[in-house]
C-alpha cells in the first residue's frame, strides 16, 4: 500500500462547488454534474448525514472521523479507475445497474 497519508475531510460548500465544477470527456462525461440537478446536488454532498468526503493528501483525517471502513463506487467500464482504487487497498464487494439504463457500477471498499 502507498505509504503517502490521505486525509479524508467532510465535503463543505467549498469542495462541493469544485467537485459539481469538474467535467469529463466521453465516456467519462457520465460523472458530469447536469445543471438541472446543481442546487439538488449541492445540497446532498454537503449534507453531514451523507457522509461525502473530499480526498486530500496531507494530514490524515482518518484518525479525526473514524470510520470503519472507506467506500467508492465506479463506473464498471472505467477499468483504469478501478486499477488505481485497487492499487491502495479497495475491493470491489457489490456491483449494480443504474435503473435508467442499466450501466453497472462497482462499489469497493477498504479498511480504514
Amino acid at each position: 500500500m502507498n505509504s503517502k497519508r490521505v486525509d479524508y475531510r467532510l465535503a463543505d460548500e467549498k469542495a462541493a462547488r469544485e467537485f459539481l465544477s469538474w467535467k469529463y470527456p466521453s465516456p467519462y462525461d457520465i460523472y458530469n454534474a447536469l445543471p438541472e440537478f446543481y442546487d439538488e446536488d449541492l445540497r446532498y454532498q454537503t449534507d453531514p448525514m451523507n457522509n461525502i468526503y473530499g480526498m486530500y493528501s496531507q494530514d490524515n483525517g482518518i484518525e479525526k472521523y473514524h470510520p470503519v471502513k472507506l467506500r467508492v463506487t465506479i463506473a464498471q467500464f472505467n477499468k483504469r479507475a478501478l486499477r488505481v482504487w485497487e492499487k491502495i487497498g479497495f475491493k470491489p464487494v457489490q456491483v449494480f445497474k443504474r435503473i435508467n439504463d442499466e450501466m453497472k457500477f462497482v462499489i469497493m471498499t477498504r479498511d480504514a
